[in-house]
């Protein structure tokens, strides 16, 4: 997952440090190197002193950005009359924004590495802050540059020296009718922090407070059924154990899911309200206007998937045909079929298996994952209170940033693939320079580089299998991938728009009514069947606070389906054109982004290239 970082309708705040200023350029052959991995855990942890030194540090800065930087530029922005005005103040806004980002993910990660280090949570709170009033200032500025006349925008979108900009100002002026007076939106900022503390409540429930059940598994070790421990659990070949984990891991979350529907219902109200005091229709509207897609593409997304789940019949047919044990259940989705063992594979294996994998993509991106790999980017092992799941943070600044919970399993190998392709995309759009929007990559369009990669390496293991059982193995993996990427985070989508919609038109957000809403949408895309306490699951899942996340995930892997496919196959222009885009950030609509790849998001037929793999 992309971590969506500190927003403001300037873009995604990301930094780049004199170390990448030069441009990466990719070898066009294809490498025929036996990677190996680094040996031991060296890089294998986070060094959050490469952000700040230390706390002290980070406080200075606060202060400094607070009582010297922003006013500042508050007092520049109001000089604007010319071209070189407006440019040294867009440039003292990226530097600020740049410095705003480094605190806030300085303080995200800490708290992520323990989730109830106090000190962090204050810590990330005055980063919050600080971007709230980043935000008023964004908003001062945009009034600004709106309140002005025909011939000085037709100067800002010509001038050669503000060209880096020209994209952004733009969406400025096209985004008029949303931009409210800076006064409005002060008042907004409450609602705004309101949202964020609730999500950031859920999160802690999630991650810290709530209590799994310790169970023995089938040789009578004591094994914690929680989200850490669950792929290898699924993947066991003892279906008793497998049931008893998913019942005691269901049952946790069931046992919080009053408490998980009001933190939803209250996140959803305020991201609601929002939206439509920003006059845009919904809050659906405001992330696919965000994204450059449109609800309509959003809805075909989920109607052209509701359309097709008669392959995922034929899949449960296969499965219970080969494990032959009856009715299948959800925890026996995961289970390898035949003779197929799920492998061990350590960190240090995996980073020469993706390294082999992912060498068809040049030399150099072989070399960027060294670098990963070896200097600190990855924090892999999982730790009591860290935060569950896995992501690519919203800086790379002085690289960018993962968070693993690596468990030594094909899934957690594949999440760490899915993770790269996040911190390459973000490296290469931000040493390809320019403008800080430009060089920024979408949340929206990056899950593309995460799922090339996934898949990439799931064809590498199967044609590289030792034998038939493994290689059923990794076919299995790569269609467990293709399910939960694509017809699983569309049941996420299906799911987050029908209770924004109950939201919208007045109605609560209960357990119960989510239980029932997510029990009847489950039925389409899962014929597994399930027990009555895995209807509260959606108390789990993290996305629902991220604001229609989910469906990027299911959009994009259609489209790294088209792109491995060819890229695997030896296709030399579409390796281009994939180099590219990793390249491109957002400096041109993300709509060109993916005709790049040559893909039209407008024609739902970009979807076969996933239903025909």
């Amino acid at each position: 997952m992309m971590r969506r970082g500190i927003m403001i309708k300037y873009g995604k705040v990301k930094v780049i440090s004199i170390a990448m200023a030069a441009i990466l350029l990719f070898s066009a052959v294809q490498g025929n190197t036996a990677y190996a991995g680094t040996s031991g855990d060296a890089g294998a942890s986070w060094n959050l002193s490469e952000l700040f030194v230390n706390d002290a540090a980070f406080q200075a800065e606060v202060r400094d950005c607070t009582d010297k930087a922003l006013p500042a530029f508050n007092s520049l922005k109001d000089t604007v009359n010319d071209a070189a005005s407006l440019k040294m103040v867009l440039e003292a806004f990226d530097d600020l924004s740049n410095r705003v980002n480094n605190l806030y993910w300085y303080a995200c990660q800490k708290a992520d590495l323990n989730t109830a280090d106090s000190e962090a949570a204050s810590e990330k709170k005055a980063a919050s802050d600080l971007n709230d009033s980043l935000n008023l200032a964004d908003k001062a500025l945009r009034n600004m540059l709106l309140s002005k006349d025909e011939a000085f925008w037709n100067i800002a979108l010509s001038d050669a020296s503000l060209a880096p900009w020209k994209r952004m100002l733009q969406k400025i002026k096209d985004e008029a009718k949303y931009t409210l007076p800076a006064n409005e939106e002060a008042l907004l900022i409450p609602t705004s922090q309101a949202a964020d503390n609730i999500a950031n409540t859920a999160a802690v429930l999630r991650n810290g407070d709530m209590e799994w059940q310790i169970i023995k598994d089938a040789a009578g070790n004591d094994i914690t059924a929680n989200y850490i421990n669950y792929s290898v659990a699924m993947s066991d070949p003892d279906r008793d154990y497998r049931k008893r984990y998913y019942e005691a891991y269901i049952g946790a979350i069931a046992k919080y899911r009053d408490t998980f529907a009001q933190a939803l219902n209250g996140y959803t109200v305020a991201e609601e309200k929002l939206s439509v005091l920003h006059h845009y229709d919904s809050r659906l509207d405001e992330t696919t206007h965000d994204d450059e897609t449109s609800v309509e593409i959003y809805n075909a997304l989920i109607s052209g998937a509701r359309s097709g789940t008669g392959i995922l019949k034929r899949e449960i047919g296969i499965r219970e045909k080969a494990l032959n044990i009856g009715k299948l259940y959800s925890y026996d989705h995961e289970v390898p079929i035949g003779n197929a063992v799920a492998p061990v594979i350590s960190y240090t294996d995996a980073q020469g298996l993706i390294k082999n994998a992912l060498s068809t993509l040049g030399e150099d991106y072989v070399t960027t994952l060294d670098t990963a790999f070896q200097n600190g980017w990855i924090d892999a092992y999982p730790a009591e209170k860290k935060d569950s799941g896995a992501y690519s943070s919203g800086t790379v600044y002085p690289h960018p940033w993962i968070l693993m919970n690596y468990t030594d399993d094909y899934y957690s190998m594949s999440t760490l693939a899915h993770e790269l392709g996040h911190a390459v995309h973000g490296f290469r759009s931000d040493a390809a320079g320019g403008s800080l929007y430009n060089r920024g990559t979408s949340a929206f369009n990056s899950e593309v580089a995460s799922t090339t990669n996934q898949l990439l390496l799931s064809r590498y293991m199967i044609d590289h299998a030792a034998n038939n059982s493994e290689k059923l193995y990794y076919v299995q993996q790569e269609l467990d991938t293709l399910n939960n990427t694509f017809y699983g985070q569309i049941e996420f989508a299906d799911f987050e728009k029908q209770f924004h919609d109950l939201s919208m038109s007045g109605g609560a957000l209960t357990a119960d009514a989510l239980d029932k809403m997510f029990m009847d949408i489950s039925k389409i895309y899962s014929p597994y069947k399930k027990t009555d306490a895995a209807d509260s699951y959606w108390g789990m899942v993290p996305h629902f606070y991220y604001n229609y996340y989910v469906y990027s995930y299911a959009m994009d892997i259609c489209i790294a389906c088209r792109v491995a496919d060819r890229i695997y196959a030896g296709d030399q222009e579409e390796l281009q054109n994939y180099r590219n885009f990793l390249s491109a950030g957002k400096s041109i609509p993300t709509t060109e982004l993916y005709k790049m790849l040559g893909v039209d998001i407008s024609r739902p037929d970009y979807i076969t290239a996933l239903t025909d793999r």
